[in-house]
């Protein structure tokens, strides 16, 4: 029980870190479409800090 019980939890804190670090590629590959988009003129400036 005790292994079992070590294990889940790295397992959970593995998932979690990956989980995150993905967010965040995510997240801002999106913001960087967002920015170009706002550079370009395509998206008003003022809707890119809401987005924030």
């Amino acid at each position: 029980m005790i292994v079992f019980r070590y294990l889940s939890r790295e397992v959970l804190l593995t998932l979690s870190a990956v989980s995150a670090v993905l967010l965040v590629f995510i997240m801002s590959g999106r913001f960087i479409k967002y920015l170009a988009q706002a550079a370009s003129g395509a998206l008003d400036p003022g809707v890119l800090f809401l987005i924030m």
